[in-house]
């Protein structure tokens, strides 16, 4: 079974004023664990935590579902992570 929490409305309202997430949106975590990617499979208004993108592609040009695998490519998925640890890297050098 699915871990289910709820807001209320008002809360709802307030939280979710842009990016509002639609069936077949991809979702991909900034941190801790970086990169799972994942597609939103139901229609039912949702709110996400901090630490999570809903990505929302110009149809047209870019299939959700393409993107989703795409992200969780090999290749993408080190390219991500070379590239999270280059970050890390860099904001744990001492200021000069």
């Amino acid at each position: 079974m699915l871990p289910l929490e709820y807001v209320n409305a008002s809360i709802y309202e307030s939280w979710m004023t842009r990016g509002i997430p639609q069936m077949g949106d991809v979702l991909f975590t900034t941190e801790a664990p970086l990169a799972n990617v994942a597609q939103l499979d139901t229609d039912e208004k949702v709110v996400f935590a901090q630490r999570i993108i809903v990505l929302q592609p110009y149809q047209p040009n870019l299939d959700r579902t393409f993107l989703k695998y795409l992200l969780l490519s090999d290749v993408a998925q080190k390219r991500i992570h070379e590239k999270a640890r280059a970050q890390r890297s860099k904001a744990s050098r001492p200021a000069c």
